[in-house]
C-alpha cells in the first residue's frame, strides 16, 4: 500500500516553536498535509536562529520545515486573530506547544476555538500535560528525561548517568505521539464527524516508553539489572585495540553459542551468563580474545555469521558508504548543497516528490490570505498597520 500524499486533502494549523512540533508536522506534510506555519512577528520561529546555519538560517529549521508554509501576523492583533478565524474554519487540524491555558491570551484555545469549528482536531503538545503538578514547568527534552529517571542506566544506581544522543522525548514522546493521536482523531473526524482534544505530555509518553528499562523497579526485584544497559558481557560493546568498538547482542541463546564458538571461546558455553557472578569474567576472557586481531578481522568474520554482532559505525560513514541506504532511496541530495534523509514510509513505495523547499518568514502571507478571500486592498492595509508583513 502507497501512503503518497495519503493526507493531501487535510490542512494543519501550526502554531508550535522549535523541534517536537515540527518534526510532527514534517512527517504529516510528507504524507500529503497542507501544513501552515503560524509564526508571530517579529521574529518567527526560535529554530529559525539556532546555529550552525545554512544561507543564513538555521539547519535544523531547513531540515524540519521543509515542505511547508509561513504565515506570519502580529498574535497581539485582534485583525490577525480574525485571520486566524477564517482560517481554522476552513482547518481539520491545530497543533500547538504553548504552556497549558496560554493560547487564551490570543483567544486561541479550544473551548473557543471548537465554537467555531466543532469538528477541529486540537493537539497540545506540552512538556507535562494539561493537568497536575509539573503542567506549566517549563522544559526541553533534558528536563523530561532527567524528569523520569531515564538518565540512570539503572534505577537503583546514581554513579553514573546516561546523556541522550538525540532528544528521545522529543522526538518519541513528543512527535510521534503527536502523529499517531492526530491520525486516530482524523479517523474519528471521518468516521463520526466529530473534533477531538488531543493532550499530548513529553513526560507520561516519554515515561511509559522508558518502562523497560525499569521493569525490576515495577516489579518489586531487587538488584534488578537491565538486560539492554550494556553491562551484561552478551549484550555491550567491546573495545579493539583503540580501533572501535564491536557491538554484541547476542541475547538468544543461538547467538551466544555461535559467537562464542567463532571466538574460540566454547568451554564458556556451559558457564551462565546471567548470573551477576558470572560477567566480570566472562567479559574479560570475551576481550582478551577479541585483542588478538584487529577490528577489520573481527568485522570480516561476523559479516556474514547473521548472529547479532557488528562494528559501530559513525553516522557520517553510514550516510557515504552504506550501499543499503541507496538501495532503500532513504538519501536524497538537494543541489549540492545539503542531504536529507527520506521519509521510509514513503520512499520506499513509490518514487516521491519531496518538497524540500523551507519557508521563509511570513513567505506564504498574500497567497494564504487571498484564497480566504482578502482583496489586494485589505492585504496591503494590513501591512500597514503591521498585522502582516
Amino acid at each position: 500500500m502507497s501512503f503518497n500524499n495519503i493526507l493531501s486533502n487535510i490542512k494543519i494549523i501550526d502554531f508550535t516553536r522549535l523541534f517536537p512540533g515540527a518534526l510532527a508536522t514534517l512527517l504529516l506534510q510528507d504524507f500529503g498535509a497542507d501544513v501552515i506555519k503560524i509564526e508571530s512577528l517579529p521574529f518567527g520561529d526560535y529554530m529559525r536562529y539556532i546555529p550552525p546555519y545554512f544561507k543564513d538560517i538555521s539547519i535544523y529549521f531547513v531540515a524540519f520545515n521543509r515542505g511547508k508554509k509561513s504565515l506570519a501576523v502580529d498574535l497581539n492583533s485582534p485583525q490577525s486573530i480574525d485571520i486566524l478565524y477564517n482560517l481554522i474554519k476552513k482547518s481539520h487540524v491545530i497543533i500547538e506547544s504553548y504552556r497549558p491555558h496560554f493560547m487564551k491570551k490570543f483567544k486561541l484555545d479550544y473551548e473557543l476555538i471548537k465554537k467555531i469549528n466543532p469538528q477541529i482536531i486540537y493537539c497540545s503538545l506540552t512538556g507535562f500535560g494539561q493537568t497536575g503538578t509539573l503542567s506549566n514547568k517549563r522544559a526541553h527534552d533534558l528536563n523530561i528525561l532527567a524528569e523520569i529517571g531515564a538518565l540512570f542506566p539503572e534505577s537503583n544506581k546514581k554513579d553514573r548517568l546516561l546523556f541522550p544522543f538525540v532528544p528521545f522525548a522529543d522526538i518519541a514522546g513528543g512527535a510521534l505521539f503527536s502523529v499517531i493521536a492526530i491520525l486516530l482523531a482524523l479517523i474519528k473526524y471521518f468516521n463520526k464527524k466529530e473534533g477531538s482534544f488531543i493532550d499530548i505530555s513529553m513526560f507520561d509518553n516519554s515515561l511509559f516508553l522508558t518502562s523497560i528499562n525499569y521493569l525490576g523497579t515495577l516489579f518489586n526485584i531487587d538488584n534488578f539489572i537491565n538486560p539492554l544497559s550494556g553491562l551484561l558481557p552478551f549484550y555491550t560493546a567491546y573495545k579493539i585495540k583503540n580501533q572501535g568498538f564491536l557491538c554484541v547482542a547476542t541475547i538468544e541463546d543461538k547467538f551466544w553459542f555461535s559467537f562464542l564458538k567463532l571466538l574460540g571461546l566454547e568451554q564458556l558455553k556451559n558457564i551462565d551468563r546471567f548470573d551477576p557472578n558470572n560477567w566480570k569474567s566472562l567479559y574479560q576472557s570475551i576481550y582478551s580474545q577479541l585483542q588478538n586481531h584487529d577490528i577489520d578481522y573481527w568485522e570480516n568474520l561476523f559479516e556474514n555469521a547473521n548472529i547479532c554482532v557488528n562494528v559501530a559505525k559513525t553516522f557520517n560513514f553510514t550516510l557515504n558508504n552504506n550501499p543499503h541506504l541507496i538501495q532503500r532511496n532513504l538519501v536524497t541530495k538537494i543541489n549540492d548543497d545539503f542531504k536529507i534523509i527520506n521519509n521510509p514510509l514513503i520512499c520506499h513505495q513509490v518514487k516521491h516528490n519531496y518538497n524540500y523547499l523551507y519557508p521563509m518568514l511570513g513567505q506564504h502571507n498574500e497567497i494564504i490570505l487571498t484564497e480566504l478571500g482578502y482583496s489586494e486592498k485589505q492585504i496591503r492595509q494590513l501591512r500597514e498597520s503591521h498585522t502582516i508583513i
